[in-house]
């Protein structure tokens, strides 16, 4: 580029002789391979720096998933922040607008972290504040705004000074963070633009918090890793990657053998710290059972697929990503047990894997009833299109968008006919897991299995509702320690919408009232009226899974003896994490 970027000199030529010009001709010969040399050597360090941003600013995003409570949260991400700008100490200030003042939500190095600034105080953080101003303060102590209060108390040198709005998803300032002392050097606009970036991660999880203080978990999705509003577009690329490849390099460590039984236990899995493991493993399930390589699949779509159904889920008690991975396991477990091969073509395997992962995407942990009778948004829209179905419906309308992007399309290779048809099927077997419809699906499937045909598509088609509506209510037939803790998580997700109807209608629903709990009888009811009748009939069409319904039989006289022993069932942790 012809521009200077190094001096290279020798000094003293051997023997006492002058240098010549020969000397000088070949020596800016070699200058141009040190020039060579130092621009690679630039780029590498370029290219490391650039990683270990882009490491620390996934672990920023992980974080938003690993933690629900506010200030442990807001620490984690400001001290990645911290540990990237090379950050001396940190602050977080929120905005308390009914007080008029600023408060240290979190802080890093200062002694007193109760500190309150009056909003009309003059001050860098209270200035920033209220104008949105970013500031990058060389000399804090010839800044007038600086208070030098804090200093004089506990012997502190503030030197520069870092400092940025956090914004929520409204452009609305609702709090400022603060950098003190770049250890190294002094803060430059390379390091504002970084602490921009954490602070978007830091007004969206305040957000989130915020949703979840005033409306429990609805609404609240932290379960995958969504990237909030405001980043760059090459950092979300960036970060996308860097997810996609953190995934990839998990898919050695994972073993799918142990998901071809019914006895996993996923609860299990993600509190042993395994948590990551999910998107892998389900990974691994497309590939062993070779749907990657038949349908042409490739495995950055795959990742990207899995990860955008993800971020759909949200954070609550029981139709979460974690029931999302029962439910797809569960299916998995099924073609193995099973040998649905026998019963279904490999493309309709292919397509019932792929609904059972996307077959409750975005639950807000309320059933149709309640958004038909509380009239939200989703009720209305759906009702007006006159479907009873609005989260089923729901469901299958996010399935389509996000199979519909080139970027998610596992079915993109697929010739035109094989499209539509998966389309189809995708749509019809998550329409058939709403409990309204199973008498009528169950009765349906009573009269084909006589007549069975694998080459009928009706049949087919029936067929791959019934396996999803199983594994979609297939808690029930695990082995009773598995199937205890689901009752258990489920029946929380039920009390939540319990309360929630109690405050808008002063009556509950049945089996939602927590005060009136009896969950071993609820369970106890379904078995007999939901659960046998249609686990009894699929096994009789698929023999080699009559050891589901063994398992269920051993669990209602396991729920009976729970209510004849008056045993207590002691909750688990009911975090929705």
């Amino acid at each position: 580029e012809s521009n200077i970027c190094a001096v290279a000199q020798l000094i003293n030529k051997n023997n006492n002789e002058a240098f010549t010009k020969e000397d000088e001709n070949i020596f800016a010969h070699f200058a141009v391979f040190a020039a060579i040399a130092l621009r690679k050597s630039h780029l590498y360090e370029e290219m490391v720096k650039n990683k270990e941003r882009t490491q620390i600013m996934l672990e920023a995003a992980m974080a938003l998933t690993s933690s629900s409570e506010l200030v442990p949260l807001l620490k984690s991400i400001m001290s990645l922040a911290q540990k990237l700008v090379d950050a001396d100490r940190f602050s977080v200030f929120s905005l308390d607008t009914e007080k008029g003042e600023l408060f240290s939500q979190i802080s890093e190095g200062f002694e007193n972290d109760n500190i309150r600034i009056p909003i009309d105080k003059v001050s860098i953080a209270t200035h920033v504040a209220k104008t949105g101003e970013e500031l990058v303060i060389h000399d804090a102590y010839k800044d007038k705004r600086f208070l030098k209060d804090i200093d004089m108390q506990t012997g502190y040198v503030t030197q520069n000074i870092l400092c940025t709005p956090i914004r929520n998803s409204n452009g609305k300032v609702i709090a400022v963070a603060e950098m003190v002392n770049k250890r190294k050097g002094k803060f430059q606009d390379e390091d504002l633009a970084l602490l921009k970036a954490f602070a978007v991660f830091c007004g969206s999880s305040m957000e989130q918090g915020k949703n979840l203080a005033q409306n429990g978990t609805r609404g609240y999705r932290t379960e995958s890793r969504s990237y909030p509003k405001g980043l760059e577009p090459d950092t979300r690329r960036l970060l996308v990657a860097q997810e996609q490849e953190y995934y990839k390099e998990l898919l050695e460590k994972v073993d799918v053998s142990q998901l071809k039984t019914f006895s996993f236990d996923v609860h299990q899995m993600t509190e042993s710290g395994k948590h990551d493991h999910l998107v892998p493993l389900l990974a691994s399930m497309f590939i062993e059972l070779g749907f990657v390589s038949e349908f042409q699949v490739s495995m950055d779509v795959l990742f990207q697929f899995i990860l955008a159904v993800k971020r759909k889920y949200r954070n609550v008690h029981y139709h979460n990503f974690i029931h999302a991975f029962d439910v797809t396991q569960t299916v998995y477990a099924m073609i193995h047990q099973g040998n649905l091969q026998k019963y279904l073509r490999k493309l309709d395997l292919f397509v019932l894997l792929v609904a059972a992962l996307c077959h409750d995407m975005d639950h807000m942990g309320l059933n149709n009833q309640f958004h038909s009778k509380a009239e939200t948004p989703l009720g209305l829209l759906y009702n007006a299109s006159g479907s009873g179905s609005v989260l089923e419906v729901h469901h299958c309308s996010l399935s389509i968008a996000i199979l519909s992007d080139s970027r998610y399309n596992v079915f993109a290779s697929l010739p035109q006919p094989d499209q539509k048809a998966s389309w189809n099927l995708l749509i019809s077997a998550i329409l058939a897991t709403d409990m309204a419809k199973h008498n009528e699906i169950l009765g349906k499937f009573s009269q084909l299995i006589p007549t069975y045909d694998s080459n009928n598509l009706d049949h087919r088609t029936l067929l791959v509702s019934i396996v999803l509506k199983c594994a979609d209510i297939s808690n029930v037939t695990k082995p009773f320690h598995i199937a205890r803790r689901w009752a258990l998580v489920l029946a929380e997700e039920f009390f939540a919408q319990g309360d929630q109807e109690r405050r808008l209608w002063s009556t509950v629903s049945p089996n939602m009232d927590r005060s009136k709990a009896a969950l071993p009888l609820m369970q106890l009811g379904f078995i007999q009226a939901v659960a046998l009748p249609v686990f009894r009939l699929y096994s009789s069409m698929i023999p080699d899974l009559v050891c589901i319904v063994q398992q269920l039989e051993s669990n209602r006289v396991e729920w009976n003896r729970v209510i004849q022993e008056n045993l207590v069932l002691t909750p688990p942790v009911l975090s929705p994490k």
